[in-house]
């Protein structure tokens, strides 16, 4: 029972016994309001809406009645919305100083994007007083699209809420740091946050950025802020820099943010990842320069993530499958499934236990293949890091091999640690992680020749004999192109990521185009669905010289036959460098279109050399950038000599070892067994003899 002088459960703010402890209830002899709520609340949540709704007719006007009755209506589709807004306005002219019924009508204008609407009811909430009142006007300006009135009243909510004593640079960056949470659906109303609207706000994200460089110029004094903002301002710079990063291919402005957050936070793990990440794309550091910045941000990644653990009881595999489990957030339509989901398949399920651990809530055909292919397959993306690391032990895995490294959905925090007795990193990073805790990375000779590409990585090479990963088409496949047919116009192509597209490589394909008159460049990637990137993109193309009407640019297609057939569009696919393709130029050699590469110094520089090597197609491996060069050109003025390469490319390639996946993965598992050996008696690092 609430007693008398106690606050009113029903919300009103009054004491219990001047509001509804004074009145009797109707019909219901000995029954106190309080208990007529519960009863109501109890049986709307037992399913029985009308009945909880005639429950709370013998309530008197109170909010909770009012809350409770409209929550229960809004249940009930388009016809019970309209009621409840009917409610809403019953209690908005009953309560005068009430925000909550205009708040929640407003929020019924957002969920059905009646933004405009949501806008004029503003207007209602002059005279209540609630200290969210002025978030609510500034979400419904933005939301209508008035992004100037949104910042003046997100610094209105800013300036009275938050902290005292900040400088209009702050408060800026502050408020804007609110408008950009709200684009993402981070509003009153929203049915769930997304990724999808932060990609989208493009302009909500150019007043973030603006008001993030304005109070960075002025020197803030990191160690004078409070935890939440400073934990506010650390994660609107990495924010920024992933933004820049996914939905723009900016790297060198991605990589700024991140080294911002880094020197506010240097043990903000996932900037640290990020910052890695991203120097694989940059082509003013060496081979060298880029291990070093892995070898010493693993170093350091290592010593946050600690405890390691080091008392696994190794065991002989005699008598027992050997368990090996690949850990990835790319089990589904992603490239690390066209590689290996074959390998999946081709286990010999008599020597191996197989578990696949994916990181990631979307599943799709690529999934549930996967999932068929194992013996054991659990989504793992709703545990967080230490309840992984426990189920990863709890099955007992010998072998993890992890497919990320430090690619979007890792758990490198699950890998430092070691969770395993072995851990082998594998197909999904370009590189070392120079992480202790990883043991092995499965490379081939060409890729990772010896001994110059042992220095650059922290874990011990392993080397297969033909190529590191096999591949899978997409189901459907159109007809081969037939390259160098004569058309009028020679078409060279790019279907790599625009991360990869960068100012040496465009000035090269420049020297191309204009030594070869008439030739077209088309540029497909799914960034370029985007105006931004395109507009980047654009820019880029003309500082290198290369004149817009010579030039296709393509976003993403709806399938994947409508994706494959653009490669017949091409004559001569260019890859990038120093980061190479890897699946596009799979996707390519099945289609029939060749690709010209330069062989690098290292892992991302020399996958395509690998490929090439597996097709017996040497001569398309240039040995430097003028090489590169003199053999576009050639390949464009001798339509003949490509016909030749193009003819047979599909079938070379399906009877290449690129797609034998059962040699390929019987010397995998060669390795595994190889390195649980060396684990079990301390041997040396085992190699497979050519």
């Amino acid at each position: 029972m609430t007693s008398l002088n106690a606050a009113c459960p029903c919300g009103s703010g009054k004491k219990f016994k001047r509001c509804h402890g004074k009145i009797p209830s109707p019909g219901t002899p000995g029954r106190t309001p309080q208990q007529l709520l519960e009863h109501a609340r109890s049986l709307a949540e037992s399913g029985q809406a009308d009945a909880a709704l005639q429950q709370l007719q013998l309530l008197p006007p109170a909010p909770a009645r009012y809350n409770l009755e409209v929550k229960i209506l809004q249940r009930q589709g388009v016809v019970g919305i309209a009621k409840a807004e009917k409610v809403l306005v019953k209690w908005q002219k009953s309560d005068v100083r009430n925000p909550d019924p205009v708040y929640r009508r407003m929020q019924i204008a957002w969920q059905q994007g009646r933004f405009a609407g949501a806008l004029r009811l503003t207007a209602d909430l002059d005279g209540r007083t609630h200290k969210l009142v002025e978030y609510y006007r500034a979400v419904a300006f933005q939301l209508a699209g008035q992004l100037d009135a949104a910042m003046a009243a997100y610094s209105a909510a800013v300036s009275k809420h938050l902290s005292s004593g900040q400088n209009s640079l702050t408060q800026a960056f502050e408020a804007a740091i609110q408008m950009y949470d709200t684009a993402g659906g981070q509003y009153p109303g929203s049915i769930r946050s997304t990724e999808a609207a932060l990609i989208d706000a493009t302009a909500e994200y150019e007043v973030m950025r603006q008001a993030a460089e304005n109070w960075w110029q002025q020197r803030p004094d990191f160690s004078s802020l409070e935890v939440a903002a400073f934990e506010r301002y650390t994660n609107a710079m990495y924010n920024l820099g992933c933004r820049d990063q996914d939905c723009y291919g900016r790297m060198h402005i991605a990589t700024h943010y991140f080294e911002r957050v880094l020197r506010m936070q240097p043990g903000h793990l996932f900037a640290r990842m990020n910052w890695c990440f991203l120097h694989n794309y940059r082509a003013d550091i060496s081979a060298a320069e880029n291990s070093r910045a892995h070898l010493l941000a693993g170093a350091q990644l290592s010593r946050q993530i600690s405890p390691v653990k080091d008392d696994f009881k190794p065991s002989s595999a005699s008598g027992r499958r050997l368990r090996i489990a690949y850990l990835s957030a790319d089990f589904h339509k992603h490239s690390v499934a066209y590689f290996i989901t074959p390998v999946l398949e081709a286990h010999d399920r008599k020597q191996f236990e197989i578990f696949a651990y994916h990181n990631n809530a979307l599943e799709d055909h690529w999934t549930h293949r996967a999932r068929r292919a194992v013996d054991v397959f659990r989504n793992v993306a709703k545990l967080s890091d230490s309840a992984l690391y426990q189920q990863i032990l709890a099955d007992r895995i010998d072998i993890l091999v992890d497919l990320s490294g430090y690619s979007r959905g890792n758990r490198v925090a699950v890998l430092g640690r070691r969770a395993a007795p072995v851990q082998i990193s594998w197909i999904g990073y370009p590189g070392s992680t120079g992480l202790a805790s990883m043991d092995y990375r499965i490379v081939d000779e060409i890729t990772d020749p010896t001994p110059s590409a042992d220095a650059l990585c922290s874990e011990t090479l392993l080397r297969l004999p033909k190529v590191f990963s096999v591949y899978t088409p997409p189901d459907d496949l159109p007809e081969p192109a037939v390259s160098g047919k004569g058309k009028q116009d020679f078409v060279f192509a790019s279907f790599n990521h625009l991360l990869k597209l960068n100012p040496p490589l465009l000035k090269l394909w420049s020297k191309i185009l204009k030594a070869v008159p008439g030739s077209r460049l088309l540029i497909k990637s799914q960034l370029l669905d985007r105006i931004t990137a395109r507009r980047d993109l654009t820019v880029d193309l003309q500082a290198a010289g290369i004149a817009m009407d010579r030039v296709e640019l393509l976003g993403r297609l709806v399938s994947n036959r409508e994706h494959m057939e653009c490669y017949r569009k091409a004559d001569l696919l260019l890859d990038s460098f120093p980061y190479n393709g890897t699946t596009t130029n799979c996707d390519s050699f099945i289609m029939g279109v060749p690709v010209l590469s330069i062989a690098g110094d290292s892992h991302l520089s020399r996958v395509t050399a690998s490929q090439l090597t597996a097709l017996n197609l040497p001569e398309l491996i240039a040995v430097d950038e003028d090489d590169y060069i003199h053999q576009a050109i050639d390949l464009a003025n001798q339509p003949e000599k490509l016909q030749a390469l193009s003819k047979d490319l599909r079938e070379r390639m399906q009877n290449s070892p690129l797609m034998n996946a059962a040699e390929l993965t019987a010397d995998v598992e060669s390795l595994y067994r190889q390195t649980w050996v060396q684990y079990t008696q301390k041997s040396f690092p085992p190699q497979i003899e050519n």
